[in-house]
């Protein structure tokens, strides 16, 4: 008596042709690869996340997403592609605001953003995109804002006077309008 594996059993039945129906021929994985559904790249998308312990409000923007911030009600509300990003903490809890772009060009406006609307002042806000074409305003209040290559158009929000403007590279305190 010779035993077999069930196993084997299974794979030789699979194998096996069923009523004289053609077996069809395993493709290359070449033919494979040709007919293989491509997917769409994914990347973490926009989002605004507020720190309690540091105070810290960070803007981080995916794609060529344009980024608001406004107070009103005593609230920092914010806003990507013009959509309110929900839940917002009470400017008295913000202590810094930091918004980070990539490579595509973004809409930053943090005109809405007064000193009078927080209470812990120096508020030190920071704007970084990357080599897109970006159009940038910064707050009433100190903005250190680093737009990157590309053709950006940079308005500080004129929390100090044009003399301190920085030389190159971009990185400046709020500043009169600014392209590099």
């Amino acid at each position: 008596m010779q035993l077999t594996s069930w196993l084997n059993s299974v794979k030789r039945n699979l194998n096996r042709t069923r009523g004289g129906a053609k077996r069809h021929k395993r493709r290359s994985s070449f033919e494979m690869a040709r007919h293989a559904e491509l997917l769409q790249r994914r990347t973490l998308l926009s989002s605004v996340t507020f720190d309690f312990g540091s105070g810290n409000l960070a803007i981080d923007l995916d794609g060529g997403d344009s980024a608001t911030a406004t107070v009103a009600n005593g609230m920092v509300e914010t806003s990507i592609n013009g959509t309110p990003t929900g839940d917002t903490p009470y400017a008295t809890d913000v202590y810094a605001i930091t918004v980070t772009g990539g490579d595509l060009g973004h809409t930053i406006d943090l005109s809405g953003l007064q000193p009078s609307d927080f209470m812990y002042l120096p508020m030190f806000n920071s704007i970084t995109t990357g080599s897109g074409n970006d159009v940038i305003t910064g707050s009433g209040m100190i903005d250190d804002i680093n737009a990157g290559g590309g053709n950006d158009v940079v308005n500080g929000g004129g929390a100090t006077t044009p003399s301190a403007v920085a030389p190159e590279p971009t990185s400046c305190p709020a500043t009169a309008a600014r392209s590099t």
